[in-house]
């Protein structure tokens, strides 16, 4: 629930998420569910990622059970049908329940700037790049933007100075 009163914004707490001890980073939807993803603590000082999907439109929230090992994600994305997170490691996932990692030359580490942005079957993350929705990643130039999206066939970029660029790659 989203409350509004005059200028302010503010979310009701469905208390799903303070189930886990866990520090939420990102969320995002697609495929008729919301997922959100972070990292608890075991209170035995471990960090492990958590990702958590709502399939009623965020009334309530189902742990992963076959999740990646991760000790955090820190990003997620949807398109095409495929969903992609990244934090100490990068995985995909085709139905949220079950998830396959990026393995070697083929994976990205935390690069700690951008997001992971999809459509059209490609993506993009940071300064890597994939073109076969996410099964391989290349790298890419040095990444100077701020934000990217995609949509009607068409990549837009932002960045600093006023910087707005697009490609139809």
């Amino acid at each position: 629930m989203i409350a509004v009163e005059e200028e302010n914004i503010s979310f009701g707490n469905y208390g799903e998420f303070n189930k886990w001890n866990n520090d939420i980073k990102c969320i995002a939807y697609g495929d008729n569910k919301w997922v959100a993803c972070g990292s608890y603590n075991n209170y035995s000082g471990t960090n492990y990622c958590i990702i958590v999907y709502s399939v009623d439109n965020g009334e309530t929230w189902l742990p992963v059970t076959y999740k990646p090992y991760f000790t955090y994600i820190s990003d997620i994305a949807y398109g095409d049908g495929r969903w992609i997170v990244d934090g100490s490691g990068t995985a995909y996932s085709d139905n949220v329940t079950s998830w396959n990692y990026i393995y070697g030359d083929n994976g990205i580490e935390k690069l700690g700037w951008g997001g992971t942005y999809g459509g059209n079957g490609k993506w993009i993350f940071g300064g890597w790049y994939s073109d076969d929705n996410g099964e391989t990643w290349k790298e890419s130039y040095p990444y100077p933007y701020s934000g990217i999206a995609y949509g009607n066939g068409r990549w837009v970029a932002v960045g600093s100075n006023g910087v707005i660029e697009y490609t139809d790659w």
